[in-house]
Formats: C-alpha cells, structure tokens, sequence
C-alpha cells in the first residue's frame, strides 16, 4: 500500500481542517513548529537545528552550512524502498535541491509534493523562493488561481474534515453574521459591512485581530479582538446563522470560510464573484453582493436548513487521489 508522509505546521487551523488524515493507517503526520520539524526530545539537538535553520540566518543570497547533518532527524521516518509520497504543507526550510538528494537517496521510490498555505505574496518573504519549491517538489499545489497562472502551480482546493459532534459542543455564540479573521489588506471593507448591519439590526459576532490603532478607537468593541484557538471559532459558529466571507485586495481567493460553511451548513454572505462560478453555488445559500449597502439584510437573518450537496468533493481521499493523478501525470 502506498505510504504517506504529512509535514504539517503545529498550527490548529491545519490540525482540525485534515482531521481524517489522523486517521488513516496508511498516513503519517509529522507537526513541526518553527522552523522545522524535529524528531528528537534532546533540547540541545533541537536548540542547534533550529539555529541551522533560522530565517533570520537564512536568505535568498545566504544558506547556513552543514544543514544535511540534521535531515535524518528531520526527516522523522527509517530509510525505505516503499513507494511514499511526501506532502509538505508550508514546510519552508526544508525546501532544497540537497533535501530533495537526500529523500531521492534515502526513499528511491518516493514523490515529494508541496502545498502553498497562503497566498504567495504572503509566503514569499525575504527567506523563501518559488524557485526553489518547485526545484524541490515534483508538483507544487495551491488553491488561489492567480498564483496557479503567475507561478505554474497546479490547482487544488484545501480538504476539509467535518469534526465529530463531541469535539464541538459547547461554546456556540447565536448571531446572525459571523466574521473571525484578520483584518490585512481589508479591514475596511469588513467594517463597512459591519456598519451597515448593525444599521439592519443584525446580530453580529465579529472577532478582527490586528485592526488599525485608528480603526480600534472607532470601534472600541471591536477593539479586544484577539486570536482564538480554531476548535473555539468551530464551536463558537454552530450557534451563527451565516458566515462572512471577505476575500483580500485580489479577487479570486478563498478563506476557510465557504469551506466551514459547507461542513457545518451555514450560509455565505461574501463579495467575491468567484462563487457565482461554483459547482456549489446557490442563491438561496449564498448571498453575493456589489457594496455593502446593496446586501438583503433580511435574508441574512431568515433561518433556514442549509445543505450544499458538496462536503465529499472536500473530503481527504479525494486529495490524496488528485494529488496521486497529478504525480502519475494523468490529472
């Protein structure tokens, strides 16, 4: 049977979305935390690999030496002529023509692929290279489709597991509108929506870490905003009507926002027009809207049982069989 190796960030909205993975006796996941992944309890080991592997110590124009000697224990499993696939998801440091030698040597039959976790213009910073990713990986995945066509990657859409009912009660906050995430290159947009609900009389939840110092004193409720653990926002939007969805300054990106939507059957209320062109788009499901003052705040209110008829399409086998079509060069 075909063997997989997962190399996940230690960040929970990685954790719960691929929940199933966890599951199959076929995957193995190893969670790293920055800035690799380290398969050894000696503080010391991982103190000096982490040295070796710093960004700030690391460039486009400069590499630390003698990186190779702590590969063995990155790498976190024996030596093996199985067939293994490697899925790096935002596995930066480890991106490398040597590492890559290194898997080749030690895993003669292994594909390597790599998953772009956010959009390039944010992953892309001073330490990292595209190049060099796609140097490293027989196939480079990501879902926004203005990277697929600026980079040459290949398109695929994040998997996203439905948590069992046990791991989500308690913690639900009833509202109307839900909107958790940062506020970026957006956080207008997102308060301009909020003004015009609250004029609605709509029951709002929103949670904006990283608001402007201009934007807090505007909004002192808002101004508490804080990171909050992904099973807390799970729980907390089985008590929301509908999710807002607001896409960042391109147009064609999504959040884990439709996806939650679909898993746990709330509707979307968004201003990205690319969900006009989606297999699961629904009017009655989904509201697309111009501006915010154009938004039917009546329909965002109206309580309905919401079914996508689409969860299966974003289930773990079907990654794992697409990333599998890509690597046999018959997607």
């Amino acid at each position: 049977m075909k063997r997989y190796v997962v190399y996940m960030p230690d960040l929970d909205f990685f954790y719960y979305p691929y929940y199933d993975l966890f599951h199959r006796d076929n995957v193995q996941v190893i969670i790293f935390q920055e800035p690799v992944p380290m398969n050894t309890e000696s503080r010391i080991f991982k103190k000096l690999c982490s040295l070796c592997f710093a960004f700030d110590l690391n460039t486009k124009h400069f590499r630390m030496p003698f990186k190779k000697i702590w590969y063995p224990i990155c790498t976190g499993i024996p030596d093996s002529e199985d067939e293994i696939v490697f899925l790096f998801w935002g596995t930066f440091t480890l991106c490398s023509s040597q590492y890559r030698k290194y898997l080749k040597k030690h895993f003669p039959n292994c594909k390597i692929t790599f998953t772009m976790f956010d959009l390039a213009k944010w992953c892309l910073q001073e330490t990292n290279d595209m190049k060099n990713i796609k140097e490293f990986a027989d196939a480079v995945f990501s879902y926004d489709i203005d990277d697929v066509q600026t980079y040459g990657l290949t398109f695929h859409r994040d998997a996203f597991s439905v948590l069992p009912k046990e791991m989500i009660q308690g913690g639900s906050v009833e509202s109307d509108l839900n909107f958790c995430g940062k506020a970026k290159d957006r956080y207008e947009e997102i308060l301009a929506v909020y003004d015009s609900a609250r004029r609605a009389g709509v029951e709002c939840d929103f949670n904006i870490p990283k608001l402007p110092q201009e934007a807090k004193a505007s909004y002192p409720e808002l101004a508490s905003s804080t990171y909050i653990p992904y099973i807390e926002y799970i729980k907390r939007i089985q008590g929301a009507n509908c999710l807002l969805e607001i896409c960042q300054s391109r147009k064609k990106q999504y959040t884990l926002r439709p996806w939650e939507a679909i898993a746990y059957g709330k509707k979307i209320l968004t201003n990205n027009k690319e969900f006009l062109n989606e297999e699961f788009y629904n009017p009655e499901l989904i509201q697309v809207y111009e501006n915010p003052e154009s938004i039917d705040w009546n329909w965002v209110k109206e309580k309905r049982k919401v079914d996508y008829h689409y969860i299966d399409k974003l289930s773990v086998d079907k990654l794992l069989f697409d990333y599998n079509k890509v690597l046999d060069g018959a997607f």
